[in-house]
């Protein structure tokens, strides 16, 4: 009967709420995530090296400046900078992905 044209809205209005409400608090976490990894990025200079031609030139540059083909020298509780191919290491080394 009567009751039955109420229940009905109110379910469907209830689900349509709760979707948006997830929804958006889906997308909060994800910026907040985003905003995490953007401040985790390497500030600090890296000791580098690059070929010029027969010459070794050693530099310390600014992460953003780095070029394929550099060469970083990181030490322990050093972030990566950037895309590197590790070309030696130590016994032991460990790279710690649970940012990403």
């Amino acid at each position: 009967g009567a009751s039955d044209d109420f229940v009905t809205p109110i379910i469907l209005a209830s689900v349509v709420i709760a979707a948006g409400l997830l929804q958006w608090y889906t997308e909060l976490q994800a910026e907040s995530l985003m905003d995490a990894l953007s401040t985790m990025k390497a500030t600090d200079p890296v000791p580098t090296v690059r070929r010029e031609g027969n010459k070794r030139k050693d530099m310390t540059l600014d992460a953003s400046d780095l070029l394929p083909g550099d060469i970083v020298f990181l030490k322990q509780g050093d972030r990566v900078p950037a895309d590197v191919r590790i070309i030696w290491c130590t016994e032991g080394m460990e790279v710690d992905n649970a940012a990403l």
